[in-house]
């Protein structure tokens, strides 16, 4: 997670204002009581059910407060902005290294994907044998 709040901080720093103003906007429409943070609550409520999970509001509260502040919720506008992957098996958001189709690959916007654990583990059923899986 690190790695992509270090991006999203450096994207945000260079955007334009229209691009600022829009994570702005993001960030309020999650912030339902208006108090400048955003409770777990408000984000299983609020955030795409495929990517408000408990591990990751976890990942996303840095300083482990209990609720995300602006510069918190800043990954996660940059995970929805750039379209993030789910590990097709268990749904986990897939922050760092995983494991893709090849095969699938080639038939974009399709992909077969999956997390480490998922693939190490064998816990998956695909019509591709694992060989033609590489890590991104």
């Amino acid at each position: 997670m690190n790695e992509i709040r270090e991006v999203a901080e450096a994207y945000y720093a260079r955007a334009t204002v229209d691009e600022k103003n829009s994570a702005l906007d993001f960030f309020r429409s999650l912030d339902d009581n208006n108090d400048g943070t955003i409770s777990h609550a408000e984000f299983r409520k609020l955030v795409d059910p495929s990517l408000s999970t408990d591990k990751l509001f976890k990942e996303l509260d840095k300083n482990n407060d209990g609720t995300l502040d602006f510069n918190e919720v800043l990954a996660l506008y940059y995970i929805q902005k750039c379209g993030a992957r789910l590990c097709d098996v268990c749904r986990d958001i897939l922050l760092t290294s995983y494991f893709s189709c090849l095969l699938c690959e080639k038939h974009l916007p399709y992909s077969f994907d999956l997390c480490c654990g998922c693939y190490g583990g064998g816990a998956f059923e695909h019509r591709h044998p694992p060989s033609k899986f590489i890590d991104n």
